[in-house]
């Protein structure tokens, strides 16, 4: 005989399980009689095959490991400690959806030293400040999208070490940038880059590209440039106009104008005096008027 006690503060909430059993005594294999008290006492008798235990189970589970995704979307971290020869840092990926053509944003706890999109264009201006560790990040290439995951190259300051959960990460697909520069540098050799400006709209004829350096460089090149532009270099090598894009207006299958340089070093012993990254560097499109073109 089943006891069941109604004197409790809440006899909904009770649940008694066991295996149902024919009426000849056996036990019915895979099926669970499940009683519950409704508010007023009343006895309430299911049975449920065990099949569908389980499957509501996996249901849960999945709808756990979903909001687990959505709370931390960091994965596939790999990190290292600092050591004499080395900054620490990380690389991981951090996942986004339903962006489109919109941006994301990277909060560092601590500036770093070293931050690359492996596939991703910085968008720079107000939303990217690299001294306060700050980026605003685009995937404007049809590659850059395909996973859905952004990879995220870190070298961490000395004594500032984090993780790239420490990271704050979100993304808004109303924020569409026109004008993006692909994340460099690419490592920390202060050696060589190379990048290009995506330009979501298309270069046409008229347009002028404006890139303007933080820092002399010791080598520079508008690299896979038509026979037609025209580059224009200022006098301190660190401002750069390129004109003569042939596409009219209709045509938009020219968005990237790639570059490549070399860092200059001056100081051996603070080679990264010169060094700059995809953040600081200033770009811009703008009409040429009449015969006067671009002045820098």
């Amino acid at each position: 005989m089943l006891r069941i006690n109604t004197a409790i503060a809440d006899p909904s909430c009770y649940r008694f399980l066991f295996h149902k059993r024919h009426r000849s005594g056996r036990v019915l294999k895979n099926t669970v009689r499940i009683l519950s008290l409704d508010p007023q006492g009343k006895v309430i008798i299911k049975d449920i095959k065990m099949e569908y235990i389980i499957l509501l189970a996996l249901f849960a589970f999945a709808y756990a490991q979903e909001d687990a995704v959505l709370d931390s979307p960091v994965v596939g971290e790999e990190k290292w400690p600092e050591n004499d020869d080395t900054n620490g840092g990380f690389l991981a990926g951090f996942v986004y959806s339903n962006v489109g053509e919109g941006s994301c944003y990277f909060n560092l706890p601590e500036p770093a030293v070293l931050f690359h999109v492996l596939n991703g264009h910085i968008v720079t201006g107000d939303g990217t400040n690299p001294v306060e560790g700050r980026y605003t990040v685009a995937a404007p290439a049809g590659w850059e999208m395909e996973n859905g995951t952004l990879r995220v190259l870190v070298y961490c300051g000395r004594g500032t070490l984090f993780n790239a959960t420490d990271v704050e990460f979100s993304c808004d697909p109303l924020d569409v940038a026109e004008l993006s520069v692909y994340s460099f540098p690419q490592n920390d050799e202060v050696k060589e880059t190379s990048s290009n400006v995506f330009y979501r709209p298309g270069y046409h004829q008229g347009d002028a590209l404006v890139i303007i350096l933080p820092s002399p460089v010791a080598r520079s090149n508008i690299t896979g440039a038509d026979g037609r532009w025209e580059i224009t270099i200022s006098d301190d090598g660190r401002s750069y106009v390129v004109t003569g894009f042939v596409n009219e207006h209709g045509i938009d299958d020219q968005k990237e104008v790639h570059f490549s340089l070399d860092y200059l070093v001056t100081d051996e012993d603070n080679p990264r005096e010169n060094w700059f990254s995809a953040g600081q560097i200033t770009v811009a499109v703008t009409t040429i008027e009449g015969e006067e073109g671009v002045v820098i």
